[in-house]
């Protein structure tokens, strides 16, 4: 299928009492089985946040415009600026060689400073060049996607946002403090009523609580999140469908610092029964790993060139077809829904 309009199975957790809560990728439709919730990301209870004061973040678009007879494009995960050259995101957005893995990876925009996605053709946009994908990358629900992290090289650099501040210290796991997700994603699940960045307060929750609600699977290396309730919507607050790859900041007196890429979280974005709404790849885990693939010391896991694209887009043209949209979950990139008619490979 295309651009990973797949459903993955729910991983059923316990939680707290006899029901189960699952928890799926934050890119990737999840199904809750009997008895249980799921997980999903997308930015639920949120508010407006102007693009001036996250000028690192990006957003992730697939643009096949110039490769295929179709115009379509979409959001499909979110990102930040590593560098002029480089942007930060999960890994799930990109992995695999299927059709719909090498759609992502051949066909994907980052664009940056983008307030508003109904203006992302008069945004800058910059194709990737290479992809680097953790080595330890875990695409699977029985590891929680670990090591869920992935870099992106970019073809020309980019002439406008602000390079993020991240680094290898966790001393914000000490106290309470300060911590805001931002993303273009669903405001609930299958549903995004807002073409806005959005961002949402969240609260830390440390690992040992995090394992206590039955993420059995969470490591050091993660950072769980919950969220406040909202009368309104009648969820708590988080991530949703499209947010993956997105950063989570700490507000460091006022610096904001990128300490986290949202990876997974439950099925039902928001879900008031969990206690946990986002969890996420903990970026000064995998600092030294960053510093040494901007510094030129390692390998990408692909390359992209404007031939493979040519010939893919050949490839697959005459085998795409519009679908449209009928339930929540049915399509999904990179926990991204689209708005409108979906591309879908028949052949």
């Amino acid at each position: 299928m295309f651009r990973r309009f797949f459903t993955r199975s729910a991983i059923a957790v316990s939680v707290l009492s006899a029901s189960l809560t699952s928890f799926h990728v934050n890119a990737d439709q999840v199904t809750a089985s009997d008895n249980s919730t799921s997980v999903s990301p997308y930015i639920v209870n949120g508010n407006k946040a102007d693009i001036d004061d996250y000028r690192s973040f990006v957003s992730l678009f697939s643009d096949p415009v110039d490769y295929t007879s179709y115009s379509l494009e979409g959001p499909i995960c979110g990102a930040t600026l590593l560098g002029q050259d480089y942007v930060l995101t999960a890994a799930h957005c990109f992995y695999g060689d299927d059709n719909s893995a090498r759609w992502n990876q051949l066909f994907t925009v980052a664009v940056t400073k983008l307030q508003n996605t109904d203006e992302v053709g008069s945004a800058e946009r910059l194709r990737i060049a290479e992809i680097y994908l953790h080595p330890d990358y875990k695409d699977g629900e029985a590891d929680l996607w670990h090591n869920d992290i992935a870099i992106l090289k970019l073809e020309s650099p980019a002439t406008v946002g602000e390079i993020v501040t991240y680094g290898s210290s966790k001393e914000y796991r000490n106290q309470p403090e300060s911590f805001v997700a931002v993303g273009h994603g669903d405001t609930r699940t299958g549903i995004d009523e807002s073409t806005q960045l959005l961002k949402v307060p969240l609260n830390y929750v440390s690992n040992e609580d995090c394992l206590s609600f039955g993420l059995d699977g969470v490591r050091d290396d993660y950072i769980c999140f919950s969220g406040d309730y909202s009368n309104v919507t009648g969820l708590n607050g988080g991530t949703c469908q499209g947010d993956s790859g997105g950063p989570v900041y700490w507000n460091d007196g006022g610096r904001l610092v990128q300490v986290g890429i949202t990876s997974f979280g439950p099925a039902t974005c928001g879900d008031p029964r969990s206690p946990v709404t986002s969890v996420f790849t903990e970026v000064a885990h995998h600092y030294d790993w960053i510093v040494s693939v901007l510094a030129g010391h390692k390998n990408p896991t692909y390359k992209l060139t404007e031939q493979q694209r040519v010939e893919f887009g050949e490839k697959v043209s005459p085998n795409l077809t519009y679908q449209k949209k009928a339930t929540a979950g049915m399509a999904e990139a990179c926990h991204g829904y689209l708005q409108y008619s979906l591309l879908v490979l028949v052949g």
